[in-house]
């Protein structure tokens, strides 16, 4: 009798401890609240900070800033192959997207910035910003003076866009 009550009470304790961590999950996931929508003022900032390690000549230090280190490693190292180096100027802001999350994505406020290199060629580059994990606003690929720019592929889009978007996709700098 007592082996039968042990079993029984070891056997409820586990189904109440299932029940227990299963309401504390869908209460858990309920209570999660959505990101906070990236400000441009955040934005704007990282962008600062870049210029401000690009000035102090902190590359390495760049790439740990951003959202995809190993993009941002592959355009530091193609611009700077290339003699590609930013001039000490904080670059002009010339227009600002927002790319709404969707299933699969995250947002993405698109900063597009002009400016000259040191070899006074001009650039125009697409500073992306995302939301990391923590909850901080991070730059995707702080490289601004590389030429890329940042596309997104049909799909949904706020109006405040005014155009589609959906897929991320990084488009080389032309030649």
């Amino acid at each position: 009798m007592r082996r039968t009550t042990a079993y029984s009470l070891t056997l409820g304790g586990t189904a109440a401890l299932l029940t227990l961590s299963a309401t504390v999950a869908c209460t858990v996931d309920a209570n999660q609240e959505k990101p906070r929508q990236i400000q441009l003022g955040e934005a704007e900032e990282l962008l600062s900070e870049a210029v401000a390690l690009a000035r102090d000549g902190r590359f390495a230090d760049l790439c740990q800033t951003a959202g995809s280190r190993s993009n941002c490693r592959s355009i530091l190292e193609f611009t700077t192959s290339e003699g590609k180096l930013p001039n000490d100027e904080m670059p002009l802001v010339v227009d600002v997207k927002r790319y709404p999350a969707t299933d699969t994505r995250a947002e993405h406020l698109v900063l597009r910035v002009q400016g000259r290199r040191v070899d006074g060629a001009t650039y125009e580059t697409d500073f992306p910003v995302i939301r990391a994990n923590d909850g901080e606003a991070v730059s995707l690929y702080p490289v601004y003076w590389s030429g890329m720019t940042f596309s997104a592929a049909a799909q949904t889009c706020s109006e405040q866009v005014g155009e589609v978007c959906a897929q991320t996709r990084i488009d080389a700098p032309a030649g």
